[in-house]
């Protein structure tokens, strides 16, 4: 959407902090009380790679406890 707005030259209505991605299936598993925080074990802060593949880690762990038959699919 906010590539839309961007072409279309319509201000985005939120700020970029609060754009939703990764971010929503980390509220949703927090909120079902899944703890996907080992996936970011032994990540070096601040950096953005080690950071896209713990992300990468936490998505596949909360798939896989949500839904246990679809582990084994292609990412």
């Amino acid at each position: 959407l906010q590539n839309l707005f961007s072409k279309t030259g319509v201000k985005c209505p939120w700020q970029f902090r609060q754009e939703r991605c990764v971010r929503t299936v980390f509220a949703a598993a927090k909120e079902f009380g899944f703890d996907y925080s080992k996936a970011y074990e032994g990540t070096a802060k601040h950096d953005a790679v080690a950071d896209c593949l713990a992300q990468a880690r936490a998505v596949t762990l909360i798939r896989a406890h949500f839904h246990p038959r679809q582990d084994k699919l292609a990412l």
